[in-house]
């Protein structure tokens, strides 16, 4: 009698642990299963269906770009852009403000050394994705960090890239696209291993893939934008 209890109650505690396998699996969020990728179109790119423009937003180039800006895409999805270093960032274009690799005229964004750049998106999006350059020249590592609305990090993608002067569209391609779980909600750029100044880079056009049916109306975007400030402040809280 005793024998059978001692199995019955082992039986029990294994029955117990595997519920509690079960229970923690249900209740870890599901995590997205994302590409790192390195073009802009074509086969295994990011092949996007929206972009952010930043003479758009924000003008001629040697234009201020006010920390926390809440900017548009082409197809209407907001976003809100943060400099890490809290000073302002500047427009400059490829030969405008602007000696690098990039195709000459590009609109870009430049940190003014107030880097990592964070984007807020809303809605979230499923892909994004720029070329991005060092101020200084010579080798450097681009680094992108995407987060659910959860702040929980979907993927960490890195890309190495060599900073010239040539205006001939060499800037590397960074970006990332996500197939399955939750999209993207905040996305980081910053650059190590830079001969001079990690947080001084510049980007060109930020593309975006938009999930379905998920563009805010028009009359929505001042109430999305003012949102995202708050977002923006819960987001700078997550540990590194």
């Amino acid at each position: 009698m005793n024998e059978l209890m001692k199995k019955l109650l082992a039986q029990r505690r294994t029955l117990l642990v595997l519920l509690g396998v079960v229970m923690v699996i249900m209740m870890t969020p599901l995590l997205a299963n994302a590409n790192g990728v390195t073009c802009r179109y074509g086969d295994g790119c990011l092949n996007p269906d929206d972009y952010f423009d930043w003479e758009q937003n924000f003008g001629p180039p040697f234009s201020d770009i006010p920390n926390d800006s809440f900017v548009v895409s082409r197809v209407g999805l907001g976003a809100l852009v943060h400099f890490e270093g809290s000073g302002d960032g500047q427009r400059r274009d490829e030969g405008t403000g602007w000696q690098g690799n990039f195709l000459p005229g590009e609109h870009l964004l430049w940190t003014n050394s107030q880097g990592p750049l964070t984007f807020y998106f809303s809605p979230d999006v499923v892909g994004a994705g720029v070329q991005i350059q060092a101020h200084s020249p010579g080798a450097f590592t681009a680094v992108l960090q995407a987060y659910d609305r959860n702040g929980y990090l979907i993927s960490r993608f890195t890309e190495h890239g060599d900073s010239n002067g040539n205006e001939d569209g060499s800037a590397i391609y960074i970006g990332l696209l996500v197939i399955g779980g939750d999209a993207i909600s905040t996305m980081t750029l910053s650059l190590r291993d830079a001969n001079g100044d990690p947080n001084d880079f510049a980007i060109n056009q930020l593309d975006v893939i938009v999930p379905t049916d998920s563009v805010p109306e028009p009359a929505s975007l001042l109430l999305v934008g003012t949102g995202l400030f708050g977002a923006a402040g819960i987001g700078r809280k997550r540990p590194a």
